[in-house]
């Protein structure tokens, strides 16, 4: 159950932009969240893109979110988390990072559309880039390194704009991975580890009455004994929360707020 109003995904690229930091908190504030978690994306040798954590900073961006939330204390809590693209090739780069800092929560997602990771996935069909995604974040919640796994199906986007990303044009079929699915919830209902429900996909515009995951996955999921976290994936402050009451709302969702 969703007992508290949380964001537990949002970018506010704090080491970069420091000022930034203070407009996505007052925005949940704003609208009453109770918790908010930063987890700007972990440093990445195949990948720097400009929202990253500069290598090296891992530290000085957990000391940023402390100090932080020492600033806003008896306003909203707030905890230190990041965002890991997982692959089982760069475990060892994960394992290193991950000790570099103090923190709260780790989100474990697969971004295969990125500059360095794009070049594993760049050629593949919808379904073969599906099935790769859905096998690294199997992996993913095997490994024991993160407390959520986000966006699971964020492959939808991804395929919406074949324009921006050098994919190929189409949309996969969930009734080729549903065993793979289905190996997905039982792997999450052992570790404990939450589902995100990300409204992302709401500004991707990727469907109009699902999110990250699609309705069918949740659906799905339902059969298992998951926990679930809201997630905005916040890159600005006006994305902090969006969505959240019609998520809430949603015959598709609303059972993992009340369940």
């Amino acid at each position: 159950m969703i007992k508290k109003k949380c964001d537990y995904h949002m970018h506010p690229n704090l080491t970069n932009e420091p000022h930034r930091a203070d407009a996505f908190i007052k925005s949940a504030i704003d609208q009453g969240f109770d918790e908010i978690c930063f987890t700007d994306h972990m440093p990445l040798s195949i990948c720097d893109a400009g929202d990253r954590i500069k290598k090296g900073m891992i530290e000085k961006y957990c000391l940023a979110v402390a100090e932080k939330a020492k600033q806003y204390e008896g306003k909203i809590v707030i905890k230190t988390g990041i965002e890991i693209d997982y692959h089982p090739d760069f475990t060892d780069e994960i394992e290193n990072n991950l000790k570099q800092g103090e923190f709260d929560l780790f989100l474990g997602a697969t971004h295969f559309h990125i500059p360095g990771y794009n070049i594993l996935s760049s050629n593949l069909n919808p379904n073969e880039y599906a099935k790769i995604s859905f096998e690294n974040s199997l992996k993913a919640i095997k490994s024991g390194y993160f407390d959520i796994i986000a966006h699971l199906d964020l492959q939808r986007w991804v395929y919406t704009l074949p324009k921006r990303f050098p994919m190929k044009k189409g949309i996969y079929n969930i009734n080729e991975h549903i065993e793979l699915l289905k190996k997905i919830m039982i792997e999450l209902e052992k570790t404990k580890v939450k589902l995100e429900i990300n409204s992302l996909a709401i500004l991707h515009k990727v469907g109009s009455d699902d999110v990250y995951p699609s309705k069918d996955i949740m659906n799905l999921s339902y059969d298992y004994n998951i926990d679930y976290v809201y997630g905005s994936d916040a890159h600005s402050y006006d994305w902090v929360g969006h969505g959240y009451d019609l998520i809430g709302k949603s015959k598709y969702y609303k059972k993992a707020f009340s369940r």
